[in-house]
């Protein structure tokens, strides 16, 4: 009778594995397809497109941005990282958002609210309650804070040079409204207040 009672119970142990395997294989199967679909577009290109094109819309809600006409005859942002660009479009993001952080740097130092050495977006905030930044700044600056992550996280040739121009040139629209809002560079001068280009419209 033990032995029957143990030959059953031998039993159960592979009938209740083949069960689960049964059970799991079918949402196992969706998620490695879901994955290897995900693979094949490029993840991270593709989140950073969504994002860049939100980015985008609140960079045209800066009012000094969409108050501002281009003009010709001065160097962007993108013509003096365009070197950069064709090189490694990772690194111009990287670079293009390490000016950010100074410009918010220079903006609490001139207050005299010396910047913590704290990540950006907390920077950033600190120079929103200093009413250094205007709120429409700071959105653009946290969602250029998660582009510049995307980039520095993901695979290499996921950021095309058209990503990295796109990316400059919102930077470069920012930088310009912090500088258009107290109406002088980081030293203090009036200068640096070309408007911004490739963004508005």
């Amino acid at each position: 009778m033990s032995f029957v009672a143990s030959l059953v119970q031998s039993a159960a142990w592979p009938a209740a594995v083949l069960v689960i395997v049964i059970l799991i294989r079918k949402p196992l199967q969706e998620a490695v397809t879901h994955r290897l679909r995900r693979l094949k577009a490029g993840p991270i290109e593709a989140e950073f497109d969504a994002e860049a094109a939100e980015v985008r819309d609140d960079v045209r809600r800066i009012p000094e941005v969409a108050a501002a006409e281009p003009r010709q005859g001065e160097v962007s942002l993108t013509d003096e990282l365009a070197p950069l660009i064709d090189i490694s479009p990772r690194a111009a993001v990287m670079e293009a958002f390490g000016r950010i952080e100074a410009r918010l740097g220079d903006l609490l130092h001139a207050a005299g609210s010396p910047s913590p050495k704290r990540i950006a977006w907390q920077v950033a905030d600190l120079a929103f309650n200093e009413n250094l930044i205007s709120s429409e700044v700071l959105e653009a600056v946290l969602g250029l804070q998660k582009l510049r992550n995307l980039a520095a996280h993901g695979i290499h040739d996921e950021i095309s040079r058209d990503r990295a121009r796109d990316y400059v040139a919102m930077v470069d629209a920012v930088l310009y409204a912090m500088r258009k809002r107290l109406g002088a560079g980081p030293e203090g001068s009036s200068t640096n207040l070309r408007p911004p280009s490739g963004v508005v419209g």
